[in-house]
């Protein structure tokens, strides 16, 4: 099987340097000394390789029997191109070659290293094979959306859950942190020092982890998690903690990085240890001019114990005419943080 070696792949624009990968492992079925074959290494999404001529480039590993005939040229989409060699089943091949990440947002494939032996003919007997490996890791933090009680401009009592993975832990000392900001679009809202695991399957924080909350100097707001003796592991989370919306609603959607650092306390000194992920919030929308429970009308039918099913009457009405739109949803209903409603609940639904 195809070996592929790097540690972590460094996003350039964050840590400016180029990465060392090491591809071994390199064997073709059939021998093709009778005739000249073509290879062809893809690099994943998203990732390009250096020209050999830049320097750092190698026709053989520490594993290879076999140096490759020549170095190739490099193609257009973060591909290496040997045309026209041959290449004999009783050596092993490998190659080091000089990588950069040039943007970890436009991750759109697998990431995976691609290697293929007659990619150019025209006739599929002619092809020799492919083969895919798995490719290391990048250093950075990729978040998904995040998830909100309610949109609401103003709402003060909100709960925000954030999903990310980080790819490195975040040790104790060095002043490191897990620091949650949010962007333009988020002066005027809070954020408090209540964090937990919002998943059964999130990494759970350290016990001694220490919280700091605020506003940044542009006004937008703030989560530094630091470490105490115990790191910030590596790994998926959810964290969900209480936050308040700007007054003013917004026509785009809010977006938070996600980042963790060194010397935090510096701002002329701090080091980035993975790169920052930009996490999509949510619009932020015009409060209705009326929306309550009706709890006189619902009599018997409400439950108000733990645990136990209950029928709410819920009305409403708006401060602007709604036209709806493609793919946006008519309606949507959430429940205080803590309530569940049964994945059909349109069948239990009334309007009147």
């Amino acid at each position: 099987s195809l070996h592929v070696h790097g540690g972590f792949l460094h996003p350039y624009r964050t840590f400016r340097r180029p990465d060392v990968l090491v591809v071994s492992n390199i064997r073709t079925p059939v021998s093709s000394n009778s005739r000249h074959t073509d290879m062809r290494a893809i690099a994943p999404p998203s990732c390009l390789f250096r020209k050999p001529s830049a320097g750092g480039f190698r026709l053989s590993t520490i594993d290879s029997t076999m140096d490759l005939p020549h170095t190739p040229k490099v193609g257009s989409a973060g591909e290496l191109l040997w045309l026209r060699i041959h290449l004999l089943n009783s050596y092993v091949y490998g190659f080091q070659a000089m990588m950069e990440v040039r943007d970890t947002q436009a991750l759109i494939g697998t990431h995976t290293f691609s290697l293929e032996l007659g990619f150019s003919e025209n006739e599929l007997a002619a092809r020799i094979g492919a083969v895919t490996a798995a490719a290391p890791p990048l250093r950075a933090v990729v978040a998904a959306p995040v998830d909100y009680l309610s949109s609401r401009a103003g709402f003060r009592r909100n709960v925000l859950v954030f999903h990310f993975w980080l790819a490195s832990e975040v040790p104790p000392g060095r002043d490191a942190a897990l620091v949650i900001r949010g962007r333009e679009g988020l002066r005027g809202s809070g954020i408090a020092c209540w964090a937990g695991e919002a998943s059964a399957i999130s990494v759970q924080l350290p016990a001694d982890v220490t919280c700091r909350a605020g506003v940044d100097f542009l006004g937008a707001p703030f989560l530094q998690l630091q470490p105490g003796l115990t790191a910030i592991s590596a790994g998926a989370y959810s964290i969900k903690v209480q936050a308040s919306n700007p007054v003013i609603e917004s026509a785009i959607d809010v977006t938070w990085t996600i980042g963790t650092f060194f010397n935090v306390s510096d701002p002329l000194d701090v080091v980035q240890i993975d790169a920052p992920a930009a996490a999509v919030g949510f619009p932020l929308r015009t409060t209705m001019y009326s929306a309550a429970l009706a709890w006189e009308a619902m009599g018997d039918h409400h439950e108000g114990r733990p645990g136990r099913a209950s029928t709410i009457f819920v009305f409403w009405r708006l401060a602007l005419d709604y036209v709806s739109q493609p793919d946006v949803p008519e309606l949507l209903v959430r429940a205080p943080h803590g309530f569940s409603m049964p994945d059909d609940c349109l069948a239990s639904v009334n309007i009147s």
